[in-house]
C-alpha cells in the first residue's frame, strides 16, 4: 500500500501475571517439633498460602502407608426464616454457638487460620435501621482479611438500611439480595479474599412451611482443620520410639504443599 505521509501509531499495553504453581506451607505453632509427650497432645499448625489463594484441605498421615486422611473443620449455619419454627443456628464441630430464637442477623468472628471460633465474639443486630446501622458500623470497623460468619432470622430486612448494608456486606464477597421471609446464612472474608466467600439466599414465603437456608463447610467450601493430636501409641514407630505424623495442605487451584514431618517421641 502506498504511504501518503500520515503516521499510523499503535499502543500496546501488557500486564505482568504470577503463575502460582506452589502449595500451602505448614508449620507447628504450639509444639516444638521432636519433643517428648506424656499423654495424648492436641497440636496446632499454622497453614500459609503465600500467593493469598487461600488453602482448602489439610491430609495427614498417620502409617508407611500413602493413605491420607483429610481432616475438614465441620462448620454449619443454618437459617430458618419462616413465620412459625423459625430459627438460625452456627456450629464449629459440633459447638452451638448459635442457637436462638430472636430476630435480626447474628454474626461471629472466625480464627482464619484454624476456622476456630474467636471468644465472646458473637453480635446481634435487630431487624430495624438502628440494628442496620450498627451493623454496618461493626463491618466496616472489621480489618483487612477478616472472617465472620452471620445468620438471618425470621423478617431479617429493613427498606431504609438495606442498600447501605450490601455495600459493607459486599466488602465481603457477600452476592445476592433477600427480601422479608427469606433465609439467608453467609461466611466470609473482608478485602482481598472474598472470592472465598460463600452466600445461601432461601425465598421464603410467611408460613410454616419456608425452606431451610444451610451452608456445610464440610460440604461446600473444604475448609481444613490444622490441628491433629499426637498419640502415645505412637504413630510411624521406628522400633526405637520415635514418632512421627506427616501432614501437608492444596490451596484453591489444586496445588498440594510440601509433606511437613512432626516429630516426636513417648515419655514419662
Amino acid at each position: 500500500a502506498q504511504n501518503d505521509g500520515a503516521t499510523i501509531s499503535k499502543t500496546i499495553y501488557t500486564r505482568e501475571f504470577t503463575l502460582d504453581n506452589s502449595g500451602p506451607t505448614l508449620s507447628l505453632t504450639s509444639f516444638t517439633n521432636g519433643s517428648a509427650i506424656s499423654s495424648n497432645r492436641l497440636v496446632n499448625i499454622n497453614v500459609n498460602d503465600n500467593s493469598g489463594v487461600g488453602a482448602i484441605k489439610y491430609e495427614y498421615q498417620i502409617d508407611s502407608s500413602d493413605n491420607w486422611i483429610v481432616g475438614d473443620k465441620h462448620i454449619e449455619l443454618q437459617s430458618f426464616a419462616g413465620e412459625e419454627n423459625n430459627m438460625a443456628s452456627l456450629s464449629i464441630d459440633g459447638v452451638q454457638y448459635v442457637d436462638t430464637a430472636t430476630d435480626g442477623f447474628h454474626l461471629i468472628e472466625i480464627n482464619s487460620t484454624n476456622f476456630s471460633y474467636i471468644g465472646s465474639s458473637h453480635q446481634f443486630f435487630a431487624k430495624d435501621s438502628t440494628g442496620y446501622d450498627n451493623f454496618i458500623s461493626y463491618l466496616d470497623g472489621l480489618a483487612e482479611g477478616k472472617l465472620i460468619a452471620f445468620v438471618g432470622r425470621q423478617n431479617s430486612y429493613n427498606y431504609y438500611s438495606y442498600d447501605k448494608l450490601k455495600i459493607a456486606l459486599n466488602e465481603f464477597g457477600f452476592e445476592g439480595d433477600f427480601n422479608d421471609w427469606d433465609s439467608v446464612v453467609f461466611m466470609g472474608y473482608k478485602g482481598s479474599k472474598k472470592l472465598l466467600s460463600k452466600t445461601k439466599i432461601t425465598a421464603n414465603s410467611n408460613d410454616a412451611n419456608a425452606a431451610v437456608a444451610i451452608i456445610d463447610f464440610t460440604n461446600d467450601h473444604g475448609i481444613y482443620n490444622s490441628s491433629i493430636t499426637l498419640l502415645t501409641s505412637c504413630y510411624n514407630d521406628d522400633g526405637s520410639g520415635n514418632c512421627n505424623v506427616k501432614v501437608r495442605g492444596t490451596d484453591l487451584l489444586g496445588n498440594i504443599g510440601e509433606v511437613f514431618d512432626i516429630n516426636y517421641t513417648v515419655g514419662q
